[in-house]
């Protein structure tokens, strides 16, 4: 039996300690890298969750701006529907002033007419009122004319006779005038009534109570 201490054995137990040495080594250098392996599995693990919590936390604002939305569309639309029952109410009171307006300018218009036509009639009144006063003088003067004739026609006084036909023919000349008048009055006073003018007859007549009666109408 060989001696440890022999030279042959030497170089396999150096080998058989290299091999364990070596084999630890390699071990330990495997466990570390296992550990780090793990470690960096733990890390990729960590990040996967917090990059799945982004996405949750993302969705979950998502849905908080999808239901923002949806609330800002639902105002907007209520918006929109109080602008348009503003501009219906607009209108309608647009429409109710315009009727308003219609009325007032109808109305103001009436009492235009109204206030011309009492106009219009009134000097219609004193122009008739004229012609009875030159009626009734025109009377005087044609019977004092014939006072100043003798029953065989004769003429009395020749200057007087003279001066009543000159103040007879000036009388029939305002006469005249008056007439002119008159139609001009009663032509616009119709229209403004909407009737046709009156047919209205203005001779020298005798006149009889009331006063007006004393114009023969047609």
């Amino acid at each position: 039996m060989s001696s440890w201490k022999d030279s042959s054995v030497w170089p396999m137990i150096s080998i058989v300690l290299v091999t364990f040495v070596g084999n630890g080594f390699i071990w330990e250098y495997k466990k570390i890298n296992i550990e780090n392996a793990k470690i960096s599995l733990d890390k990729e693990r960590i990040s996967i969750d917090k990059e799945r919590l982004s996405i949750e936390t993302m969705k979950m604002d998502q849905e908080k701006n999808k239901s923002a939305i949806d609330i800002a569309k639902q105002k907007y639309e209520y918006a929109l529907l109080e602008i348009e029952k503003d501009k219906r109410s607009t209108e309608a009171e647009k429409l109710l002033l315009e009727k308003h307006k219609i009325a007032i300018d109808k109305e103001r218009h009436d009492i235009e007419k109204i206030k011309e036509s009492t106009l219009l009639r009134e000097r219609r009144g004193e122009l008739l009122l004229r012609v009875i006063a030159i009626t009734e003088e025109y009377l005087q003067v044609n019977n004092e004319r014939r006072a100043n004739i003798n029953p065989d026609g004769s003429i009395i006084n020749l200057d007087r006779n003279s001066y009543l036909n000159n103040s007879m023919g000036r009388l029939r000349a305002k006469l005249d005038n008056y007439k002119q008048e008159f139609m001009t009055i009663e032509n616009n006073l119709a229209k403004i009534e909407g009737r046709p003018p009156e047919r209205v007859n203005l001779n020298f007549v005798p006149p009889a109570p009331p006063a007006i009666n004393s114009i023969r109408i047609n």
